[in-house]
């Protein structure tokens, strides 16, 4: 998701249920990008935006992590997302995924 404006901030903000109140954002100077993995089945999944680069696009890379498949996880629903401020730009957006394979915490 791109944000440009305050309210669209706030709507995202009650979409995730996060608490208090979203961060001050000068959307003059900054947009908000918010990105995230859906809904995964136990814990040990993340998603983060790993780069962000101007060229003929504004390139988002976004890291997904999936836990190993031996590992041992708490089986609860997750839905990992991040939501990161970014200096403005008039590049259109686009993003690439990069998946990776975590290794079972000890």
């Amino acid at each position: 998701y791109l944000i440009i404006s305050a309210s669209q901030l706030e709507e995202l903000w009650e979409m995730v249920s996060a608490t208090g109140t979203p961060p001050k954002i000068d959307f003059k100077t900054h947009s908000v990008v918010a990105v995230f993995a859906g809904q995964k089945p136990a814990a040990g999944y993340s998603i983060t935006v790993a780069k962000v680069e101007d060229a003929d696009a504004r390139m988002v890379s976004i890291a997904l992590a999936k836990p190993a498949d031996d590992c041992v996880l708490a089986q609860i629903v997750t839905a990992p997302y991040e939501i990161v401020a970014v200096p403005t730009t008039s590049l259109p957006l686009a993003h690439k995924d990069v998946v990776t394979t975590v290794n079972c915490p000890k």
